[in-house]
Formats: structure tokens, C-alpha cells, sequence
């Protein structure tokens, strides 16, 4: 009997042991999260920064193929941040698992390029009588000719610049 119990301390003896060593050594079982980045036509989008939100969160980038991998992700949910500039951020709220490899793939937006009107009246310096000219937009090779009232008008104008 007291062999038994001896055997069975020793038992438990090695088993806490072994949950100290391995919890201390950092081998708690981690995940990871794949996938591919495209835009709403499916091509891939290079240089997407993928991120887990958070303090001392990782951070990848997607190749040429859209393709990123996050490695080493501790067990539990999480927000991954996609981000790229001219397209539309994403938060995703995901879940990892210990030991599984979680795919998420994701469609990215393009923010489309807003636009402005640039309109206005020719008018003779001196006389103030309206003239009919024609107005060019050098840097968009655009030319619109005035009305007898000398009204020109340039619509779909890139916003965010000095013509």
C-alpha cells in the first residue's frame, strides 16, 4: 500500500512538474491566420498591412498575390485591421484556436476619387461684357469654350488640386 502511494505521489509529483516546465517555456499551443487580399474585381492587392489590433500586436504585408500569413497568435478573438492606402480599412473579428490554421480571405474597396465642378464667367477687363474664350485645364488637357454670356463650366474635376 505504501508503495502504491509512494508510486502515485511520484506521479503527480512529475506531472506538476512537467505543466510548470512547460507553461514557463512558452510552448502553449498558438495559431494562425492565412489568406488572400483582392479588390472588388479579384485582383490581388499588394501591400495591404495586416494587423492585430491591440498593444504589442503583429503586423504583416500582403505579396504580390495578395497572399499574408500571421504566425504565433495566441488562442482567443481578436481584431485583425486591413489597411492600405486608397482603399477602404476593414476590422475583422476573428477567433484563433490553438493549433489551427484559420483562412480569411477579404475584399478591399477602392475609395473612389471624388470630383468637383470648376465653373465661371470671361468677362472683357474694361468694359465688363461678356466674351466668348476658350478655357484650358493644362494638367487635364481639358478645353471648354464660353457662351455668349461667357459662362464656362468643367465638370468631373479630380478634387484636391490647384488648377
Amino acid at each position: 500500500m505504501n508503495r502504491i502511494f509512494a508510486l502515485f505521489l511520484s506521479f503527480v509529483f512529475c506531472f506538476f512538474i512537467s505543466c510548470a516546465i512547460f507553461t514557463s517555456s512558452g510552448l502553449v499551443e498558438v495559431g494562425s491566420i492565412y489568406g488572400f487580399v483582392n479588390d472588388e474585381e479579384y485582383e490581388p492587392v499588394e501591400g495591404v498591412e495586416v494587423s492585430v489590433a491591440g498593444e504589442g500586436g503583429m503586423i504583416t504585408y500582403t505579396n504580390s498575390a495578395g497572399y499574408y500569413i500571421l504566425q504565433d497568435l495566441p488562442p482567443g478573438d481578436l481584431n485583425l485591421i486591413f489597411s492600405r492606402s486608397g482603399f477602404e480599412s476593414k476590422t475583422i473579428l476573428c477567433k484563433v484556436e490553438a493549433g489551427k490554421k484559420l483562412e480569411l480571405d477579404q475584399i478591399l474597396k477602392r475609395i473612389g476619387i471624388k470630383t468637383g465642378s470648376i465653373r465661371g464667367i470671361i468677362a472683357d477687363y474694361i468694359t465688363n461684357e461678356p466674351l466668348v474664350a476658350e478655357v484650358t485645364i493644362i494638367e487635364l488637357n481639358r478645353t471648354a469654350t464660353s457662351d455668349k454670356n461667357g459662362f464656362f463650366e468643367f465638370d468631373n474635376v479630380p478634387a484636391g488640386f490647384i488648377y
